[in-house]
């Protein structure tokens, strides 16, 4: 199901304000994203820094995002740091399967060039239960920064950023 750009004017909650829950993986300056495996690698979201949907919740000591039924649209990003081939993409923990429909971008951060690149996942998609989603990212390559490498400058370091908007 294609994306529907979000228009403000219409909003998607009571009195046109958006219904919105933006989490993140927040970490102190100097602090990388973690090490990553070969394989399936859940990613830490560690920051709520919006939350307006009615009984949506985050547990930030295990990345689990909680959403009523509903229809949402989600725009998620997850750096690899030299993990070779990777796709980050959003699980249903009740469901046990990944939310259908998403676009997960196939990317490459090479494991000999000391690159990041940005994977991201994006679409609409609907919750007929209360669910549990949590964010995966499948990596190629083990590496000891391979979740983000920190930016060092004296701020907050963010990795994992999803935002979640419930529209109907």
């Amino acid at each position: 199901m294609p994306v529907t750009p979000f228009d403000p004017s219409l909003g998607s909650g009571s009195g046109g304000a958006p219904l919105i829950l933006h989490v993140r993986d927040k970490k102190a300056t100097t602090v990388d994203g973690g090490a990553s495996l070969v394989g399936n690698n859940i990613r830490d979201l560690t920051d709520v820094a919006t939350n307006t949907i009615p009984d949506a919740s985050v547990d930030t000591g295990t990345g689990r995002v909680t959403l009523p039924i509903g229809t949402y649209d989600v725009l998620g990003f997850c750096p690899g740091h030299k993990v070779n081939r990777f796709k980050t993409f959003l699980f249903n923990v009740t469901a046990a399967a990944n939310v259908p429909g998403l676009t997960n971008a196939s990317e490459w951060a090479s494991s000999t060039i000391a690159v990041t690149i940005t994977g991201h996942f994006m679409g609409r998609f609907e919750l007929t239960v209360e669910s549990v989603l949590e964010v995966h990212m499948d990596c190629g390559s083990a590496f000891a920064t391979g979740l983000g490498l920190a930016a060092d400058d004296g701020t907050d370091e963010f990795y994992t950023d999803v935002r979640f908007e419930k529209v109907a």
